[in-house]
């Protein structure tokens, strides 16, 4: 496939980007165990089993972990809430080892001055993007040297969960602060400068949204940490009720959902704090939960877990190309699996996310395609799986990427 010399500018950029080869490590969801007396990241699969070769309890330093997001370079960053510093590490099948920066303190990329770092991701420009723990700022971080940036927010009470629009500009959450009459709310920045609000709750509609993501419809959903509740909103702001209810640990007791991604089959997963820990009187211990796109509740992936405070997910382990189920052969599975899944967001190069976009879209199926020389039932599999024509290929590209592909890559 091609773009023409005729075709638009914008359509070239378009193909490229589809075409762009991913280099992916491994298919692994990290779920942050915030409490001090843990202290660790442990590693899962996507079915919720836990795998050894997680960030061990107080590795480089780390103390009640808050945040964490994995680099374009597979670096995994960590907030360390307890000693306010942002800890890094490079991870391999096996092992996490402290990285850090060239020359510096193995494990250790940046200390915040007077605050916790909370949430981290990054950006559409490439840097490090990390809110203070019920502070007033996000801070911005250049991933390569560490250096702090100019605030990508500033002057806010009580800063939790972090997003970015279509056009770049940061989502905020704030925390409710009743006794000031101040109520919670999603805020906008443009270059550092705060805009018009993106939502302002009134009395029960939001009380903090510590973890945000927008879907593949451009709705946002977030997550509100105190009132157990998954919201969702236009991309306008225009608030739209409860996305997901949560299904309680124990009746009557606060579940505390902390975070949410996206997983390799394009559903959700979502992070609860619990809030005790194994072993500790009562249950209400932290869990994974797996949710649909239109947010029916779909399973308890994992439970009985120390609390659990934000999730990533590294790459697909894919060492072969097109491989996107992952059973070590490029064939036709392959294909009904891009086929099934064309048009979702999915943890980013995981599934059928070759190009490692964060969409299934047109460019996966040139990895297949690609990929794949010997059919295993010659003309009969090659007459069940035509080609797409070029033009077939640019429409699937606009219908996947434009006003949806765009957003995939601001989310974390």
């Amino acid at each position: 496939m091609y773009c023409p010399d005729f075709c638009p500018s914008s359509l070239k950029w378009l193909f490229l980007t589809l075409l762009a080869p991913a280099s992916p490590a491994f298919a692994d969801l990290w779920a942050v165990s915030t409490d001090a007396s843990y202290s660790r990241v442990i590693r899962f699969d996507n079915q919720g089993n836990e795998l050894p070769g997680g960030i061990p309890s107080f590795s480089a330093g780390l103390l009640a972990p808050g945040g964490i997001t994995v680099g374009p370079d597979g670096t995994i960053y960590v907030s360390s809430r307890g000693n306010s510093k942002i800890l890094s590490y490079a991870c391999d099948d096996t092992s996490c080892t402290p990285q850090g920066l060239p020359g510096g303190t193995p494990g250790e990329f940046a200390t915040l001055s007077g605050a916790q770092p909370a949430q981290l991701k990054f950006g559409p420009d490439g840097n490090l993007y990390v809110s203070e723990l019920f502070g007033q700022n996000v801070r911005a971080y250049n991933p390569t040297t560490g250096a702090q940036l100019a605030n990508a927010a500033s002057g806010l009470p009580g800063t939790g969960g972090i997003a970015f629009e279509e056009d770049g500009d940061l989502l905020v959450g704030t925390v409710v602060v009743p006794d000031f009459m101040i109520p919670a709310t999603i805020s906008r920045f443009s270059g550092g400068v705060q805009q018009a609000p993106f939502f302002v709750a009134t009395q029960g509609e939001l009380n903090f949204a510590s973890s945000m993501m927008f879907l593949p419809n451009g709705d946002l959903v977030a997550v509100d940490l105190f009132a157990d509740k998954l919201l969702r909103f236009t991309s306008n702001g225009l608030f739209l009720g409860n996305f997901g209810l949560m299904t309680p640990i124990i009746e009557g007791k606060p579940n505390f959902p902390s975070d949410i991604v996206f997983d390799p089959d394009g559903n959700l997963i979502v992070a609860v704090l619990g809030p005790n820990n194994p072993g500790d009187p009562g249950g209400n211990q932290g869990q994974l939960l797996r949710y649909s796109v239109e947010g029916h509740f779909l399973e308890i992936i994992a439970d009985e877990l120390e609390q659990v405070g934000a999730l990533a997910w590294t790459a697909s382990s894919e060492t072969l190309a097109g491989d996107f189920n992952n059973d070590g052969d490029v064939d036709a599975a392959d294909y009904a699996k891009w086929k099934g899944d064309f048009g979702k967001f999915v943890a980013t190069a995981n599934g059928a996310d070759g190009n490692g976009n964060g969409i299934v879209d047109a460019g996966d199926y040139t990895i297949w395609r690609d990929a794949f020389s010997e059919p295993l039932d010659g003309s009969a599999f090659a007459s069940a799986v035509p080609e797409p024509s070029t033009c077939t290929l640019l429409m699937l590209g606009l219908f996947a990427s434009l006003g949806v592909r765009s957003r995939s890559f601001f989310r974390n």
